[in-house]
């Protein structure tokens, strides 16, 4: 019996933040695995469009758009 595998698309402005939620994300929740990782809004909202991930972890506070702009979008 296969393990199904959750996408997660990270959304964080800062760089060392951003990559280590994502290496935290994979080392301990062996289900999840990062479809992709965004350092704006407007990226994080090509890359949702583009995988459609199962859950989006986002910033508040990013250049573009906002966390909560990317998510009523």
């Amino acid at each position: 019996m296969g393990t199904t595998k959750y996408s997660v698309i990270v959304a964080e402005d800062e760089i060392l933040l951003l990559d280590h939620l994502a290496e935290k994300i994979e080392a301990c929740a062996p289900d999840f695995q990062v479809a992709g990782k965004a350092q704006t809004g407007d990226e994080a909202y090509r890359l949702v469009k583009e995988h459609n991930p199962d859950l989006l972890i986002t910033d508040i506070r990013m250049p573009g758009c906002s966390g909560l702009e990317l998510i009523e979008r």
